[in-house]
């Protein structure tokens, strides 16, 4: 599912415009959203169905089904830094620390 976003986010667009393959990108997504749904369960609500990728709700379902299998598999990683994890750092880096630098100016 974050596999066809992500493609369809780069539909006519250079590969040279991204540092990142499609399959990382997706893997982001679905690591983030996981760990954000574990964070807060409650995330997202019926209303948000039509304001947010169809993938943030199967995460939060998945979370909902397994999450104690997922928290097990995951007992030694941070869930806070896996759900900060942002998608421009991915693909630009050097424009994600610009705005890094800006921020903190």
């Amino acid at each position: 599912m974050n596999k066809k976003d992500e493609k369809r986010h780069r539909f006519n667009r250079p590969s040279s415009d991204f540092e990142a393959s499609i399959n990382d990108c997706a893997k982001l997504f679905t690591v983030k959203n996981i760990a954000e749904s574990l964070l807060n369960v409650e995330k997202y609500k019926v209303k948000d169905l039509i304001n947010i990728r169809k993938s943030c709700l199967y995460s939060q379902s998945v979370v909902e089904n397994y999450r104690d299998r997922i928290l097990h598999a995951w007992k030694d990683q941070d869930l806070k830094y896996l759900a900060s994890l942002e998608y421009i750092a991915l693909i630009d880096w050097k424009h994600h620390t610009e705005i890094l630098e800006r921020r903190s100016a």
